[in-house]
């Protein structure tokens, strides 16, 4: 039996058997038509900004949220896949990584934001990143929160440019089995199953997707070890699983996941001189990432209008990196040349929130954030560096040596209700990461207007702060030295949201702003550098229309500009933040014609943009402008049985999107079909 479908018949089984468990008739808050439409998707709450529950336009960020019905409608997967149809957020890819850029500001790796499940922290400490391509399970999720712009003052070191939260569902009862094949070997599994137990509410989730990914051509221009065409590939990811477990009860939330993320890499020159054939290679280039956390949240009541919050959680991970290879074993014999690592992190975290109620306008929060990390198994893999080299793993340290880290964080927040219709938002924290990086303090001030129904103003000062990374200043790779001499990245920013509600389910939103970051930390050719400083400003307008429970449409459209005299050289050119499109647009459309029917188009466009190509000595480039559009398909057969057909790229463009490397080729026309039992 392959492993592919092993992993499929024990998902089942597992599926079957835990249906049982809990079972009640289909009912309650998530029972009805699967695709009907509600302004409760426009006006969401939100929670992110502030740790406290707020309706969106009234949260002083500019954040957009994303229901968990519109995220498994279209059929997204990843963060990725939803963050590209979320205005603020700029496509990018790395040759080894999914990556994206905020408001301009381009990251080589997915760490100048931070990722979390039910708020927590899903980033390492190693590199500081967590992977947007990772498999989260959807058919859990509640919502998905984007937050533009620096949350440090809440969240501490990571938060520099944005946050990401992933919020769980708490009263879904029922249970769902789906299953997705499409192009090119693509298979998902999922199943989800809410019940009640006594008092708690309880989900399970469990999913499982592999896939040979989409090898795209490429001429032999780009081939400078060869000269001969080949293909790249984009979405390779085999044997990936992920399992979540939330319990809730009035006080209290435990959130328990697991999960294993493999993909495929390099995928472009650049990373590699020549093209090569993965399945030929005798090491398989890859990343591999298994991690597990355990969260615990306990709410205790204090009286007079208090409570403590306190939350520590454990968070595991092992990454094996076998990612850069640096030539095919059929140029240098007989294993090829690559390099790569490997090391394990045990992270332990303890958050402890204190509210207060002063009076009926002012309400006071205060926290304490600890983290105290342990890095261990530090290894460098290489093969082919002197001629003949066979795979050799490192010695232990050979990375970076056993060590430990611990930080620690200290805020507080104010929100005071100045008049009904003016609210003011305050909050400082204070950072310490001992020898790794000076202290820090950030800082937020923002000011909410709300004279009526229909309007709402805020204005918003924020700053971020970032510590370099364990492996920045510690790493023993080559390819990636350490630099002892790095800088931390910090961020200011200003923010003017105007939301409009002329009614009848129709908002209008302008967001202007401007951030100026410093002494970004990206990779170059052999080591981690202070790669500039840049300062951008923007503006984004959206249009959302709830026309009724069968038509929902809207628009966005973003703008960047760099100030090139306070933006270094080397990240900007022609006038342009090189990598990033300076005008990008997106568009929707949900229309139900017939109960038990839902069509969607879901497109996006992307100006075009300059950046530098390694495959080239570095020479400056154009990214054309390129127009994507998926088609989604929904359709109920029968009570409990549901039909979905997906068509991303439906004109079958061949474009690029820019990056760390070289523009990077992104899949053509691509089809899946997902059949799903709810029972």
């Amino acid at each position: 039996m392959t492993t592919r479908a092993g992993s499929i018949i024990f998902l089942a089984s597992f599926a079957l058997a835990v249906s049982a468990v809990g079972q009640q008739p289909q009912g309650g808050p998530e029972s009805g038509d699967l695709f009907a439409l509600s302004l409760d998707e426009l006006m969401n709450v939100a929670i992110t900004a502030t740790l406290s529950k707020q309706p969106v336009q009234k949260t002083p960020a500019s954040i957009t949220v994303v229901s968990g019905e519109t995220i498994r409608s279209r059929g997204y997967t990843t963060i990725k896949q939803v963050m590209r149809d979320v205005r603020g957020f700029n496509d990018l890819a790395d040759s080894n990584e999914d990556t994206a850029g905020v408001r301009g500001v381009f990251t080589s790796t997915n760490n100048k934001y931070l990722v979390m499940i039910n708020s927590h922290r899903m980033n390492d400490l190693t590199l500081g990143r967590y992977d947007l391509d990772a498999l989260i399970g959807m058919g859990a999720v509640e919502r998905i929160e984007f937050l533009r712009g620096a949350a440090s003052s809440i969240y501490g070191a990571g938060a520099l440019v944005g946050a990401i939260n992933v919020i769980t569902r708490k009263d879904y009862e029922g249970a769902e089995l789906s299953y997705r094949i499409g192009e090119n070997n693509y298979h998902k599994l999922e199943f989800s199953r809410g019940f009640r137990l006594d008092d708690a509410h309880v989900l399970i989730n469990l999913v499982y997707l592999d896939a040979d990914g989409e090898d795209i051509w490429q001429p032999a221009r780009l081939d400078h070890s060869k000269n001969q065409e080949g293909y790249v590939n984009v979405g390779r990811h085999p044997n990936n699983w992920a399992f979540n477990v939330v319990a809730t009860s009035e006080k209290s939330v435990l959130t328990a996941r697991a999960e294993h993320r493999q993909r495929g890499t390099p995928r472009l020159p650049g990373g590699t001189p020549g093209f090569f054939d993965y399945e030929a290679e005798p090491i398989k280039a890859r990343w591999e990432d298994t991690r597990f956390f355990l969260d615990y949240k306990r709410t205790i009541d204090l009286g007079s209008n208090s409570s403590l919050v306190i939350i520590p959680s454990f968070h595991y991970s092992d990454m094996d990196n076998t990612s850069f290879l640096l030539e095919s074993a059929e140029v240098v014999e007989p294993h090829g040349k690559m390099v790569g690592e490997t090391a394990t992190e045990n992270r332990f975290q303890l958050k402890m929130i204190y509210r207060k109620e002063l009076s009926d306008a002012l309400n006071l929060t205060a926290g304490t954030d600890h983290l105290y990390t342990k890095f261990s198994d530090g290894k460098t893999y290489a093969a082919g560096l002197t001629p003949g080299q066979p795979w050799t793993v490192g010695p232990e340290g050979s990375f970076f040596p056993d060590d430990e880290w611990l930080m620690g964080g200290y805020y507080v927040q104010a929100i005071w209700q100045a008049s009904s219709t003016l609210e003011a938002t305050v909050n400082v924290r204070y950072d310490t990461f001992q020898s790794q990086a000076d202290s820090r303090v950030t800082s937020k001030a923002a000011v909410v207007y709300s004279p009526g129904q229909k309007f709402v103003s805020k204005l918003i000062y924020a700053e971020s702060y970032m510590s370099p990374m364990w492996q920045h200043k510690h790493s023993g790779n080559p390819s990636f030295s350490a630099n002892p001499n790095l800088d931390s990245e910090t961020f200011q920013g200003f923010n003017w949201i105007t939301h409009y509600n002329p009614g009848e389910g129709k908002v209008f939103t302008l967001d202007l702003f401007r951030n100026e970051v410093k002494d970004l930390i990206n990779s170059t050719a052999t080591s981690y550098a202070n790669s500039g400083n840049i300062t951008v400003w923007g503006l984004e307008v959206a249009y959302d229309a709830l026309v009724s429970e069968r038509l929902k449409y809207g628009a966005s459209l973003s703008y960047v500009d760099p100030e090139m005299g306070e933006s270094s050289s080397g990240l900007v050119a022609s006038g342009k933040i090189k990598s990033i499109s300076p005008l990008t647009a997106r568009y929707y459309l949900s229309y139900r014609p017939t109960d038990g029917h839902q069509v969607q188009l879901i497109g996006r466009w992307g100006d075009r943009a300059v950046m530098n190509d390694n495959a080239f000595d570095n020479s400056l480039v154009s990214v054309d402008a390129h127009h994507a559009l998926d088609l989604r398909y929904n359709y109920q057969a029968a009570s409990k049985l549901y039909f979905s057909v997906f068509v991303d790229n439906v004109f079958d463009e061949a474009y690029e999107i820019g990056g760390s490397k070289r523009p990077m080729p992104q899949p053509g026309r691509l089809w899946g079909l997902r059949m799903s039992w709810r029972f």
